[in-house]
C-alpha cells in the first residue's frame, strides 16, 4: 500500500487539481485505499501531521481541524470519509466495482459506508483514546477511564470475533 500510494503520488504531483487531506490511521485512511484500489492518478495525497490539523492553511480547507479532506479545483470541498469515498466511486468506478449498480447491492455499501464511521468509530476511537491517548505518562492519563477500554473492548468483541 506504501509504494502504491507513493506512486500515485508521483503522478498526481503533476495534474494537482484534486486533493486529499490525510492523517494516517485516520479515517482519511479509508480514502487514501479507495485511491489506491480504483488507480485514481488526479488525486494528490497531501498526509499532513497531527498539529497541521489545526493550523492554517488546513483550516481555511476544514475549519473543524479533522481528516479527511478533500478540496478539488472548481471549489468542492467534501469532508467525510464516506461521502468522499462514494463520490470517487460515483467518479472513477466505472465498472463499479466498488459502488454496484444494482439498488439492493447498493443500499449494502450505503449501510457499510456509514457504519463504519457513525458506529464502529465511536466504538474503535473511544478504545483509542482511552488506552493510547490518555496513556500512564501522558498529558491526559488523568481522563484514562479502564471502564471505557473494557466496555469497548467487549463491544468490538462481541461483533467482530
Amino acid at each position: 500500500l506504501v509504494l502504491a500510494v507513493h506512486a500515485l503520488q508521483t503522478a498526481c504531483a503533476a495534474a494537482g487539481w484534486a486533493k486529499l487531506y490525510h492523517f494516517p490511521l485516520f479515517s482519511s485512511s479509508r480514502v487514501v485505499q479507495t485511491i489506491v484500489e480504483l488507480g485514481i492518478t488526479d488525486v494528490e495525497i497531501v498526509p499532513l501531521k497531527y498539529k497541521e490539523l489545526k493550523e492554517e492553511p488546513y483550516l481555511s480547507v476544514n475549519p473543524h481541524g479533522t481528516v479527511p479532506a478533500y478540496h478539488e479545483e472548481g471549489g468542492l470541498v467534501l469532508l467525510e470519509s464516506a461521502a468522499i469515498v462514494t463520490y470517487l466511486c460515483e467518479k472513477y468506478d466505472v465498472e463499479r466495482r466498488l459502488l454496484p449498480s444494482d439498488p439492493v447491492q447498493r443500499a449494502r455499501y450505503y449501510q457499510f459506508a456509514h457504519y463504519a464511521p457513525a458506529t464502529l468509530y465511536s466504538k474503535a476511537g473511544a478504545l483509542y483514546v482511552h488506552a493510547w491517548e490518555f496513556r500512564d505518562g501522558s498529558p491526559g492519563e488523568k481522563r484514562r477511564s479502564q471502564g471505557a477500554i473494557d466496555s469497548n473492548k467487549q463491544w468490538l468483541k462481541d461483533h467482530f470475533v
